[in-house]
């Protein structure tokens, strides 16, 4: 009955020698369709760029035809959004991964949705959740100028805490004045210190 909200009736007949349908009582009561439900959880392996989205506990999702997961990084304001059709596992859950490669391995906070499709094709909503993320995979370093001399025009660029994946074979630090530009680029090769 399409999962109606409200009340519904129901009534008795039977029907005579001469085949006629004879009315005899009416019942009725009152229904609210289960609102569809489902927990949803991310986890993440920062070390690999990629999500677990998990949907479990479908409640209320009575003929529905699939089951659909959005996935977005807030930093860029979902024109990064991939409507992911995830596996439908033995437990009834349904799973999907998903690589930050393919969010433009953003930074910050993701949000998943879950979905239902029913019978019309339409989507309906059920629940969202979020995670944060920090790529792992991206090289980081911090840059600090100290030692300025103006007498002798020389300053020491100190670069710390230097990270690369794929290891690091030499650091080098481009420098130029803000007169004209570039046109005086000099790319200098930095000199490991003890300290790392």
């Amino acid at each position: 009955h399409e999962n109606a909200d409200g009340k519904y009736e129901a009534q008795v007949f039977y029907v005579d020698a001469q085949g006629q349908n004879k009315f005899v009582k009416k019942a009725f009561i009152d229904y609210t369709a289960p609102k569809p439900s489902a927990d949803l959880t991310i986890t993440k392996s920062e070390s690999d760029g990629t999500f677990t989205i998990t949907a479990k506990n479908l409640q209320g999702f009575d003929g529905y035809k699939e089951v659909k997961i959005p996935f977005w990084s807030h930093a860029n304001g979902m024109k990064d959004i991939i409507w992911y059709t995830p596996t439908r596992q033995a437990d009834g859950s349904y799973t999907v991964t998903a690589k930050a490669s393919d969010h433009e391995n953003a930074d910050g906070k993701y949000e998943a949705q879950v979905f239902y499709v029913d019978a019309n094709g339409q989507n309906k909503f059920v629940k969202k959740a979020f995670i944060d993320y920090k790529n792992q995979s991206r090289p980081t370093a911090s840059l600090l100028i100290q030692n300025n001399n103006k007498d002798t025009g020389t300053f020491d660029v100190i670069i710390k805490d230097v990270y690369s994946p794929k290891g690091v074979r030499t650091v080098q630090v481009p420098t130029w004045s803000d007169k004209d530009g570039q046109d005086d680029i000099r790319w200098y090769e930095a000199t490991r210190q003890a300290n790392g």
